[in-house]
């Protein structure tokens, strides 16, 4: 009778293993389609010599979308407000690779439309949420650097 209850125990503590371990997994793959409702797009930095460097604006002029840099330190302004449906750039300006991702830290499942992905030194990335809301965001490469996202 004892053996077959701690044969019992065992077999329910290892389902319960199994289950957390691939719902854990589930949450951290990412699609394999982008998001309809997201742009990313990918592309240099201006150069320093022409132009002076993006203006870090908290809030989106009509038709023009939000830009923002990542500098070593994180995130240059917090929080970060953009209007739904308008384009949300984040600069590299760090000095090494970073990964804009929305919170919680690994999953980033508090809004998709936030997961920017890895951003290359002196490279720039694109979103355009539309959920509305107000999003944590982190780079998941250094996760203590984090800020906010308004999607007004």
């Amino acid at each position: 009778m004892k053996r077959s209850v701690i044969i019992a125990v065992i077999v329910v503590v290892i389902v319960i293993v199994a289950g957390v371990f691939a719902i854990s997994r589930q949450a951290q793959s990412p699609s394999s389609s982008p998001s309809p409702t997201s742009i990313v797009q990918t592309s240099p930095s201006p150069s320093n010599e022409s132009s002076p460097s993006p203006s870090i604006s908290p809030e989106a002029s009509a038709g023009e979308g939000t830009t923002t840099e990542v500098t070593a330190s994180g995130f240059s302004s917090s929080p970060i407000h953009v209007k739904s449906g308008q384009k949300l750039t984040f600069t590299n300006k760090s000095g090494s690779l970073i990964q804009v991702d929305s919170d919680p830290h690994p999953a980033h499942t508090d809004n998709p439309e936030l997961n920017v992905g890895e951003i290359a030194d002196g490279a720039s990335r694109s979103v355009t949420p539309i959920r509305k809301g107000t999003f944590g965001i982190h780079n998941h490469l250094n996760p203590s650097e984090h800020g906010t996202v308004v999607v007004e």
